[in-house]
C-alpha cells in the first residue's frame, strides 16, 4: 500500500505548522518529505520518477523554504543517499534505516508536538 488516508496532516495542522516555522526560522529542519527542490535534484536523471505527486504536505514544505531557507534540511522519504547544497541550504536525503550526525552549536532544543499549538 503506497498511501494511508490518515497520512497527511489536516489542513489546520499544516497551517499551524506553517506558522511555527515562520516564527521559529529554525536553522535545520528533519521532515518524512522533503520540499521538490531538494526531492528534483535528488531524482535528476532517474526516468520512473518524472513528474512529483502533488501532495498537500509537499506544498506545505514548498512554502515553508519559500518562507525561509533554514542551513540543513533532512529526509527520508526516498530512502536514497543524498546530499547537496542547493540555495544556501544544505539538503540531505538518508537511505533505509539510515541516520546523519548534525554538528551545531545547541544553546536549547525543545520539542513539542505540533497538536499541543493547535
Amino acid at each position: 500500500m503506497n498511501w494511508w488516508g490518515d497520512e497527511e496532516l489536516r489542513a489546520a495542522e499544516l497551517q499551524a505548522a506553517f506558522d511555527l516555522y515562520e516564527k521559529l526560522k529554525p536553522e535545520i529542519v528533519l521532515t518524512h518529505d522533503g520540499p521538490d527542490e531538494a526531492v528534483r535534484s535528488l531524482l535528476d536523471g532517474q526516468a520512473t520518477h518524472k513528474e512529483l505527486t502533488r501532495t498537500s504536505t509537499g506544498n506545505a514544505l514548498n512554502a515553508m523554504l519559500e518562507t525561509h531557507r533554514p542551513k540543513k534540511w533532512v529526509f527520508g522519504h526516498w530512502h536514497t543517499r543524498f546530499r547537496r547544497r542547493i540555495g544556501g541550504t544544505e539538503f540531505r536525503c538518508l537511505p533505509e534505516l539510515g541516520s546523519c550526525r548534525i554538528h551545531t552549536r545547541c544553546v536549547g532544543v525543545r520539542f513539542t508536538s505540533l497538536k499541543e499549538r493547535i
